[in-house]
């Protein structure tokens, strides 16, 4: 949360990198970062960069300066909720992109030392994971699944038809 070393400014940076072409990048990421500098960029719409499924600033810019009230609250141990702990038995990430489900066997990876954590912090990392997950598909072939389109006309991005029905599901899964 350091106001000029945090990650909310070193993703600002990032992306200014990303839309100058200042990362050595292979050929296939140099259009997503590019995206991706424009999505980072103060005073970004979603527009910009979507075609008609996501409008307006982007999360970074609506929440860029919460970060006090949230960190407050998350420390604040004013509710129940906050000094209730679950033992994490070292899933300490808590999320679904911390599995592999085969078909002879669960494994969890990038586990960390047992630890009590508080049950809000470790229920919003799994509800995060399930979109986390989304971006980390891969095919038989063992690439990464494409989640967008590019438009021909426009140049924006649209989610597949698969990406869509998926995200409908991961929504759901917060409600």
């Amino acid at each position: 949360f350091h106001p000029e070393r945090g990650r909310f400014f070193v993703l600002r940076r990032l992306g200014l990198k990303f839309r100058e072409g200042l990362c050595v990048l292979p050929e296939a990421e140099v259009f997503p970062a590019r995206c991706l500098g424009t999505l980072l960029k103060v005073g970004a719409k979603m527009q910009q960069v979507f075609s008609g499924t996501h409008t307006g600033p982007t999360a970074l810019d609506t929440h860029f300066y919460c970060w006090y009230d949230l960190l407050q609250t998350a420390t604040g141990l004013n509710a129940p909720a906050a000094v209730d702990l679950l033992w994490t038995c070292g899933i300490t990430d808590g999320g679904l992109h911390n599995m592999f489900l085969g078909e002879d066997g669960l494994w969890f990876f990038d586990l960390g030392p047992p630890a009590t954590m508080p049950l809000p912090a470790f229920l919003t990392k799994f509800l995060m994971s399930f979109f986390h997950t989304l971006g980390m598909e891969e095919t038989r072939e063992g690439s990464w699944v494409t989640r967008f389109e590019v438009e021909e006309a426009t140049g924006l991005l649209r989610p597949t038809p698969t990406t869509a029905e998926k995200l409908a599901g991961a929504y759901s899964a917060f409600e």
